[in-house]
């Protein structure tokens, strides 16, 4: 598929991520919520939109959720990202908050976005950061998206850094924490951890997020990253939109 020069120039678009605590929930009809939120956005007009499968998962006061107490079922939380592509956003985010309720978490961030051809209809000279600063306001407070990186194998104080991590947060009632496994990767030393045949779990790369609004999670990143030491790299960023 060609490129014009015109997509090559970055336009100033919405990411919408959404995380489920169940996979398995539905809603009327039977439906899985994933699937229905995916149709949603396919009607309503977004951009583009995936579904992460994590390995293991909490919401605030609910169980923590792994692949080895949910194995042979779809119960394990879910990372949903989406695109906006001009009006559908405002639509989407209204239908997504009544469909998630309690049941996750839904972030929206301001990004920049190469090679998405504009959509037929898209109205013109909207600017999407203003209307997220607009729903910001009117929605919910600012909020903190945070994000460990560190290996399978890596431990503190006798655990699992990833473990370790998200029993901390658990304990302070963060909003989402989940938990995903890599392909491959590196870090510091610059050899890349790249699983083969015999699966070495020690080198499997860990990425574990977390959610919440600012002064829920903010506080506590400074005691985070002295448990962790130098087992992982710990990032943080500001996300415009926190629901619920």
């Amino acid at each position: 598929m060609s490129v014009t020069a015109n997509e090559r120039v970055p336009q100033t678009r919405v990411s919408v991520k959404i995380g489920i605590w169940n996979g398995a929930r539905t809603v009327k009809g039977g439906q899985l919520l994933y699937q229905r939120l995916l149709t949603d956005a396919v009607t309503l007009g977004m951009g583009g939109g995936t579904v992460w499968a994590q390995v293991e998962g909490s919401q605030r006061r609910r169980v923590w959720r792994t692949v080895q107490s949910e194995i042979g079922s779809n119960e394990l939380p879910l990372w949903m990202e989406f695109l906006e592509a001009g009006t559908a956003l405002t639509p989407f985010l209204e239908t997504a908050r009544a469909r998630v309720g309690d049941q996750g978490v839904i972030v929206c961030e301001t990004v920049q976005v190469w090679n998405m051809p504009a959509l037929r209809g898209e109205a013109r000279g909207r600017q999407e950061g203003d209307r997220l600063s607009t729903m910001s306001r009117q929605a919910a407070k600012a909020g903190v998206q945070l994000q460990i990186y560190t290996l399978e194998g890596s431990k503190v104080a006798g655990k699992p850094v990833y473990q370790a991590a998200a029993e901390y947060l658990r304990a302070k009632e963060v909003m989402w924490i989940s938990t995903s496994r890599g392909m491959a990767g590196f870090g510091a030393e610059r050899r890349i951890h790249r699983p083969g045949w015999f699966v070495r779990r020690e080198d499997i790369p860990i990425i574990l997020t977390a959610v919440d609004v600012k002064e829920r999670l903010e506080p506590h990143i400074p005691e985070l990253i002295s448990l962790l030491g130098d087992q992982a790299v710990v990032s943080t960023r500001a996300v415009d939109w926190v629901h619920p």
